[in-house]
C-alpha cells in the first residue's frame, strides 16, 4: 500500500517567498492575458456579471471588510483614511490571513478584482497596500535576522517597514 505524502499547508513563509506583482482593476473591465491570476476580492458577488464574463480564478470573500465596515464606509472619499485604518485592524485580527494569502498569490501577476466605481477608494486598493506592507514587514524581519539582530530589532526593523507602506498609501490619496 502506497502512503500519501503529507499535503503542508501555505503559510507566512511562502508570502514571503512570492515575488509576483499585485496590480488592481474593477470586475466589470474585461478580462485581459497581463491580468495573471484573477481574484476576487468582495464580499458580494457584483452585480449584472456571470461568472463566464468575469473569468475569476479564485473569490476570497474572508479577506473583504466586514459587511458593518463596508456600510459604514459608503464609498465616501472623506472617510477613507478611516476606512484603511479600520480595514486593516480587521485583516490583522485575521489569523488565517496569510495563509490564505499565500494560497491565492501565485504566479508572476495577481489582480485584485473589486466591484466598486471608485478605482481608488475600494477595499482592493486597501488590500493590495495591507499586503505589501506585510510583505515588507516580514523581509524586514528576515533581513533583520541575517543581520544578526535580537527579536526586538527585528520587530523594529518591520514596523519601520509596515510604516513606510503605510505611508506610501497616504501619498496615494
Amino acid at each position: 500500500m502506497k502512503r500519501r505524502a503529507a499535503v503542508v499547508p501555505p503559510g507566512p513563509d511562502d508570502l514571503l517567498r512570492w515575488t509576483g506583482v499585485i496590480e488592481v482593476k474593477r470586475v466589470h473591465e474585461p478580462p485581459s492575458e497581463a491580468d495573471g491570476r484573477r481574484v476576487l476580492v468582495d464580499r458580494l458577488w457584483p452585480r449584472g456579471l456571470s461568472r463566464e464574463r468575469v473569468r475569476l480564478d479564485a473569490w476570497i470573500r474572508d479577506v473583504a471588510p466586514t459587511p458593518e465596515l463596508r456600510r459604514w464606509f459608503g464609498h465616501a472619499p472623506d472617510r477613507w483614511p478611516e476606512f484603511v485604518r479600520r480595514y486593516h485592524a480587521e485583516l490583522a485580527a485575521n489569523p488565517g490571513l496569510p495563509a490564505i494569502l499565500a494560497r491565492e498569490l501565485r504566479g508572476e501577476r495577481v489582480t485584485f478584482l473589486f466591484g466598486a466605481r471608485d478605482e481608488r477608494h475600494n477595499n482592493a486598493v486597501a488590500l493590495k497596500a495591507y499586503v505589501e506592507s506585510l510583505r515588507a514587514a516580514m523581509q524586514a524581519y528576515e533581513d533583520g535576522g541575517v543581520r544578526g539582530l535580537c527579536a526586538e530589532g527585528r520587530q523594529e526593523l518591520a514596523l519601520d517597514a509596515m510604516r513606510q507602506a503605510q505611508l506610501g498609501l497616504r501619498s496615494e490619496e
